[in-house]
């Protein structure tokens, strides 16, 4: 699970970056919501039925960021506006056992994170 937790947090925070540049909001941000999604995630996590609690573990951001996005943010000092002015308005991203996915808009792919994960490991 925490391969997982940690490659969806640090993808998430690749959107609040500027120019490339990571400040330590960034970095905290990403540290938080790998913290509440691990707190979030202890008893909805089964490596054995994967699917199983998938809807649960899945953070959706549509036009307004999930609340455990913005509880994270809220943690490390950035506020809603510069949230949604940094973030996808439309963003679905699943964390399952073994496999990161996310997609941006309504009608785009699916697309894994499955190679970050492999990295991490």
């Amino acid at each position: 699970m925490r391969q997982e937790v940690f490659c969806a947090a640090r993808f998430v925070a690749l959107f609040l970056r500027r120019e490339g540049q990571e400040d330590k909001r960034t970095e905290a941000f990403s540290e938080k919501l790998a913290e509440l999604l691990m707190q979030r995630y202890e008893r909805h996590w089964h490596p054995d039925m994967p699917m199983r609690g998938s809807g649960y573990r899945c953070i959706r951001i549509n036009h307004q960021p999930d609340p455990v996005i913005s509880e994270a943010a809220a943690a490390c000092g950035l506020d809603q506006g510069e949230l949604c002015m940094r973030l996808p308005r439309e963003l679905t991203l699943w964390i399952d056992p073994s496999d990161v996915s996310y997609r941006i808009g309504e009608n785009g792919s699916v697309c894994s994170l499955a190679e970050s994960l492999q990295d991490m490991a």
